[in-house]
Formats: structure tokens, C-alpha cells, sequence
């Protein structure tokens, strides 16, 4: 008999998380590096189509079925490790008795490519953000 392992969807066996601050002439710097190592997903075998015969006689020249995929093992296939780099600086303003905190950053600072999604259906891949600049305001009234 062969044996069949089960990994669950959720089961990401490794996972790091890198996190980094200091303060100069000011400006806060922050880094962050993460990654974790892919996880299990029922790998797409094929495609046919599917023609339900519970309701009596098909015609099968006038219903072509619908479309289905042929999974092979569940969650035996590994997605790819996912990882990135986001850094940020952020400068303090006084304003009377409130902060204002300007913030600039990169997120995905060298541009990784991550798996968002995939879909088994048209063989497309959505990634998560490249890299991508980001700015902000925040206002801490009264601190």
C-alpha cells in the first residue's frame, strides 16, 4: 500500500522575521526583512469536463459538460518561499502641544516577485506588491 502524507494548507515550515531600528540626526530608520518557505497546495493534473447524469438521459453532442480540474494529492505540491525587504524613515515635527510624523518608504524594497494567487483555471499568477514607494502623514494631536 502507499503511504499518503496530508500536509495542511497552513503548514509553512519555516518562517523569519528580521526587524531593525535606530535613530540619526532625527529620522527614524526601520527595517524589516521576512520570509517563509512555501506552502502545500493540491497541484492541477488536468482539465476535462464534467457531464451530470442524475436527471436522466444526456445528449452528450448537445451538453459538453462543464469544465473541471483533475487535482492530483492534496496540498503534496509546495507553492514557491516567499520574501522581502521593506524599509522606512520617519521625522518627527513639533506642531504647538501635537507631533507631525512625515513617513517615507519602500515596501518590497528589491522588487521579489510573491505569489498572491494562482489560478488553476487560466494558468495566471497574481503577485503580491512589487516594489512599491509609500508616504504618509500622521498627526498625534495634544502628545
Amino acid at each position: 500500500s502507499e503511504d499518503l502524507a496530508y500536509h495542511p494548507a497552513h503548514d509553512r515550515r519555516h518562517q523569519v522575521s528580521v526587524f531593525g531600528s535606530t535613530e540619526a540626526f532625527g529620522v527614524t530608520l526601520t527595517a524589516r526583512w521576512q520570509y517563509g518557505s512555501g506552502l502545500p497546495f493540491s497541484q492541477a493534473l488536468g482539465f476535462d469536463r464534467f457531464v451530470y447524469v442524475g436527471d436522466g438521459p444526456v445528449d452528450p453532442l448537445a451538453d459538453g459538460g462543464e469544465p473541471r480540474v483533475i487535482y492530483g494529492d492534496p496540498f503534496a505540491a509546495r507553492l514557491p518561499d516567499y520574501h522581502r525587504f521593506d524599509i522606512n524613515l520617519d521625522r518627527d515635527f513639533r506642531l504647538g502641544g501635537s507631533t507631525l510624523t512625515a513617513q517615507v518608504g519602500l515596501v518590497n524594497a528589491y522588487d521579489r516577485r510573491n505569489l498572491l494567487a494562482f489560478d488553476t483555471f487560466t494558468l495566471r499568477r497574481t503577485d503580491q506588491l512589487p516594489l512599491f514607494p509609500v508616504m504618509g502623514l500622521k498627526l498625534d494631536v495634544g502628545s
